[in-house]
């Protein structure tokens, strides 16, 4: 029994050893956000669109060491099949609004945002998602960490929700509405408190963002 027994732990050794020198395709890798964020964003270099281009991004130096940034990419095409009639939400910042100094994650599941995210141009004020089923909060960065939340898209009326917060003290007052000069829901800073959420369904095909 013991040479048998020796010889079985030898075998399982060998196979564990082959095993682990196996190469396995590469996985995702997630990264977490320097702030208290929602959790972990996957990030890939794989499955770009061939109309996409990456988008310029230029970090100011009081945000380089502080924050991560999301690449994002510009693809009119998928952009513009995205923004057709019955298949939005679409959303434009008004103003000098963009998305190009902010961190976007998942909401509920990790997903890479850089590849979920479209922008029509490399103003980055126009944008939607690959999915609209997708939810996502971004927070911008140079607002003083104003965030908007996109959640709860119902695909039979094609309703959902939106959450905004102001920016930290006194920065990053936002906004949303279904038309240039709508302000349906709009978030103020405050010096004194710390600025409250606020929510509100909408079933429009395109929301404008106001920020400053």
């Amino acid at each position: 029994m013991a040479p048998s027994f020796a010889l079985f732990s030898m075998l399982s050794f060998t196979l564990i050893a082959l095993t682990s020198l196996q190469t396995f395709p590469a996985v995702l890798s997630a990264k977490m956000p320097y702030w208290d964020g929602i959790g972990p964003q996957v990030t890939q270099d794989l499955d770009r669109s061939p109309s996409a281009q990456p988008l310029t991004q230029v970090i100011p130096p009081w945000l380089e060491h502080k924050c991560t940034v999301t690449p994002l990419q510009i693809d009119a095409e998928e952009y513009k099949a995205r923004c057709l009639p019955g298949k939005g939400p679409c959303f434009t910042h008004k103003g000098d609004g963009s998305l190009k100094t902010t961190n976007i994650e998942p909401w509920l599941e990790p997903l890479d945002m850089t590849q979920e995210i479209l922008l029509m141009d490399d103003t980055a004020r126009d944008f939607t998602v690959r999915d609209p089923s997708t939810p996502f909060e971004i927070t911008y960065l140079a607002y003083a960490n104003a965030k908007i939340r996109y959640s709860n898209f119902n695909p039979e009326t094609r309703c959902y929700d939106i959450l905004i917060k102001a920016g930290e003290h006194g920065g990053g007052n936002i906004s949303v509405g279904e038309s240039p000069a709508d302000m349906s829901l709009f978030s103020r800073s405050s010096f004194s408190r710390s600025s409250s959420e606020h929510s509100h369904p909408f079933c429009a095909e395109h929301l404008y963002i106001t920020i400053y």
